[in-house]
């Protein structure tokens, strides 16, 4: 997607585009609507002013089947949704706060703890017990001319978790 000029589209931007589509769809007689909730991730390339190169800004969004986008710093989707934020939100706060407090934290056990948290959240919120797998996917920042592409962003994904599978994920992810 090219916008009129030949430069490339914002995340926010290719954002907007999923939304008006869900919500177009939702309206128009006779046409199956989306019945999910699109996340859309990216990363936009900011120039640097001094210096060479230039930085990512990852961005995520969320568009409901109505049409709704909103930008988030963390989300979920799916069932379990609202005990998945619950704890991100949890986890994020904890984060904050120990950043603030100039207490250094090691990343790895805050991303173990963000995996296990998040996923048990999901689980438990299954009162039905027929939630058996989850996707996890883990976007990170990285240092300008790092070892990753994909505009300074590190992206892992571990799909179809089981809670047995947990502790694997978590080491898995802890040695990058």
């Amino acid at each position: 997607m090219r916008l009129s000029n030949g430069e490339t589209p914002k995340i926010r931007e290719i954002s907007g585009v999923v939304s008006d589509m869900q919500h177009e769809l939702t309206r128009v007689s006779g046409a199956r609507p989306f019945g999910v909730t699109a996340t859309v991730v990216g990363v936009d390339t900011v120039s640097m002013l001094h210096g060479n190169g230039s930085v990512g800004r990852p961005r995520l969004f969320q568009s409901e089947p109505g049409g709704i986008m909103e930008e988030y710093e963390y989300c979920a989707a799916g069932k379990g949704r609202t005990e998945a934020e619950v704890t991100l939100t949890e986890l994020h706060a904890r984060l904050v706060s120990s950043s603030s407090s100039g207490t250094t934290n090691n990343t790895t056990t805050i991303m173990e703890q963000v995996v296990e948290g998040v996923t048990n959240a999901v689980f438990d919120a299954d009162d039905t017990n027929n939630t058996q797998r989850v996707d996890i996917w883990l976007i990170e920042t990285t240092a300008p001319g790092g070892e990753c592409r994909r505009g300074n962003a590190r992206i892992r994904c571990a799909k179809a978790v089981s809670r047995t599978d947990l502790e694997l994920v978590k080491r898995r992810f802890a040695r990058g």
